[in-house]
């Protein structure tokens, strides 16, 4: 198992942004960790989850994934 997935099974901050995802954004997939290209590091993964669920604005993660392909 990659080592990023197990770390965030076990964070409990991730296991609360998931849940108010869940709540804003009921139909989209919460955004998954990719340590290649999506986001700097864990803290600017976790920093972009809550601005987007703060602002309800889904596109702050959409956008990351489509300017990094």
């Amino acid at each position: 198992m990659i080592p990023e997935i197990n770390i965030f099974r076990n964070d409990k901050e991730v296991q609360q942004l998931k849940e108010q995802w869940k709540e804003v954004f009921p139909t989209n997939e919460f955004p998954y960790y990719s340590y290649r290209y999506d986001f700097a590091n864990v803290s600017d993964y976790k920093q972009k989850i809550k601005e987007a669920i703060k602002t309800k604005d889904y596109s702050i993660i959409r956008a990351i994934k489509l300017i990094n392909p």
